[in-house]
């Protein structure tokens, strides 16, 4: 009984420190900030390099791109992944390498014989039959007609007799022809118009079912577009959106930019979007505008840090708000 116990609080002991590290370790990704940079150079080529990594670079994330080369670098505890990826790729392909197999063969000499034993040869003899020839008599008969009449007969052939017709029952034949004819075309004529009519209504049905359809569906858009719901949500998307961007913007911004699109309208839109963005942000870096040429070269760096639980309070806060949730029931009737 002693032994028993004695397990149970081994194992008690195991699963307490289990859990108290995941707790550490949930903790020290939620609450500890994470730290990153981004360095961007434009000359003659361009090579972008964004590193992210928590407290003492225990866990982190190096990305390289240079001239439409990438590269991805992930360490945790000093351990590369992707090398240990690698590794585990090429022993997978090792292993699905054909292997090389020497294949021994003996030879034997045959010494028999096989002996062909002839077989008797069947002869197959064909009788003739010889076919029953009947004669006929021609004293039977008085002449050609009667003879042709029993041997039809005979032979269970019937022999249709013509009749000859004058030529006003001929026309009159004639016409009853012509006359069926034309009502056999008009009967038909008259299917194909019904046809028509019945794919004529079917059309104007399916027609007039889409139209509908799709008069309810924009009646039903408008409602929701002017519905007071949606602007609430929209004005509530809008300031949890400006409170993530305000925690992870940069906190230091260096660059020497020279920008232009070749048009000095668009370049002017261009940097009044870009002044508005760093206002809104507090950032203060140097970007120098040419309205002349369409040029983009320079260099900037920017680091910053976040903290991971406190996005993840502004999206569980976004989630569960009322104002999402009144947005997904408008949403549902459309």
């Amino acid at each position: 009984m002693a032994i028993f116990l004695t397990v149970l609080k081994i194992i008690g002991i195991v699963l307490l420190v289990i859990l108290a590290l995941v707790l550490l370790i949930l903790i020290w990704v939620l609450v500890i900030p994470m730290f990153y940079s981004i360095d961007f150079n434009k000359e003659e080529g361009y090579k972008l390099k964004a590193s992210a990594w928590f407290f003492l670079h225990i866990a982190s994330i190096n990305f390289i791109m240079e001239d439409g080369v990438t590269n991805l670098a992930i360490n945790v505890f000093g351990i590369d992944i992707n090398k240990i990826r690698n590794r585990k790729k090429e022993k997978e392909n090792e292993e699905k390498a054909p292997k090389k197999v020497v294949k021994t063969s003996n030879k034997k000499s045959s010494t028999n014989k096989e002996k062909i034993e002839s077989k008797p040869v069947e002869k197959v003899v064909t009788e003739s039959v010889e076919s029953e020839s009947f004669e006929i008599g021609a004293s039977e008969y008085k002449n050609l007609e009667s003879l042709t009449e029993d041997y039809n007969r005979e032979q269970g052939i019937e022999v249709r007799k013509t009749e000859v017709i004058d030529e006003s029952e001929k026309n009159v034949l004639i016409f009853d022809r012509v006359f069926d004819k034309i009502n056999s075309a008009c009967d038909g004529f008259n299917k194909l118009l019904d046809k028509m009519d019945e794919i004529y209504g079917k059309i104007t049905k399916a027609i007039d079912k889409v139209i509908t359809k799709v008069i309810t569906k924009v009646d039903k858009l408008y409602d929701f577009v002017a519905s007071e719901e949606l602007s609430v949500f929209l004005k509530y998307t809008w300031v949890a959106l400006v409170n993530i961007l305000k925690h992870i913007r940069p906190r230091k911004i260096k660059s020497d930019l020279v920008i232009g699109t070749g048009e000095p309208d668009t370049t002017g839109q261009l940097f009044g979007g870009i002044a508005v963005l760093f206002g809104a942000l507090r950032i203060q870096t140097k970007v120098v505008p040419d309205f002349d040429n369409q040029v983009f070269k320079g260099w900037a760096t920017m680091k910053g840090r976040m903290v991971l639980g406190y996005l993840g309070i502004i999206l569980v806060k976004f989630y569960f708000s009322q104002e999402f949730k009144d947005f997904k029931k408008e949403k549902a009737k459309l």
